[in-house]
């Protein structure tokens, strides 16, 4: 899913759209056919950066896609850990035979993969991967998307679709305005005062979702 796509022209007078525009952006001359995404040092004990391959590679290889070069991850951390300072940053390397993709951490990786799978027009081929260099990190930390569901009913899939439009755009923060009642009413198992003491008209809240969500 894309939206405001940024379209970016070549010195060979094509164009590739890439949003949000990386830091630094240099398309090699020819394309180049890919097979296999390997996580290489970014396997995670949550399985999130495989979770992620996962996602991204039936866009990037597609089904068919058996005979190419590999796209192989390097992670300095595979902490799970988020915050505003996670260091978000990563830089893509393409050669005639290997993609190489560096980031400081797993969520550098995850925003690589959706950079490479803007220039895939068809699955198993990159767009001006052989000789292709990206570098990029973010201008802002807090890059966010508020849904008030609180004045007006949004159906769930409706929220799914724009929390998989927030990923395409390389937003990492969602902001749910549940109600207009002054109080925190999602169950929370770090904090679980927040809803202990709900009570009366305030009572009641959202009970965490079974998946550990």
């Amino acid at each position: 899913m894309k939206f405001l796509p940024f379209v970016l022209t070549l010195v060979s007078g094509a164009s590739i759209d890439l949003w949000p525009l990386p830091k630094s952006v240099k398309m090699g001359s020819d394309d180049l056919n890919v097979s296999k995404i390997d996580i290489g040092t970014c396997g995670d004990e949550g399985g999130r950066m495989a979770r992620a391959i996962d996602r991204f590679g039936s866009l990037i290889i597609g089904d068919g896609a058996t005979d190419g070069a590999d796209i192989t991850l390097t992670c300095e951390s595979v902490s799970t850990a988020i915050g505003v300072a996670t260091d978000e940053s990563y830089s893509i390397t393409g050669t005639s035979s290997s993609v190489s993709v560096t980031s400081k951490t797993i969520y550098g990786q995850m925003y690589a993969l959706e950079t490479l799978s803007q220039l895939v027009t068809t699955p198993g081929t990159i767009t001006g991967g052989s000789g292709l260099s990206i570098s990029d990190s973010p201008s802002y930390p807090h890059r966010a998307l508020m849904i008030d569901t609180g004045r007006r009913f949004v159906p769930l899939p409706t929220i799914k679709q724009n929390i998989d439009a927030m990923a395409a755009n390389k937003l990492n923060v969602l902001h749910l305005h549940f109600a207009d009642w002054c109080r925190f009413a999602i169950e929370s198992d770090v904090f679980p005062e927040l809803t202990e003491g709900l009570t009366g008209e305030q009572g009641g809240f959202i009970r965490r979702m079974k998946s550990g969500r």
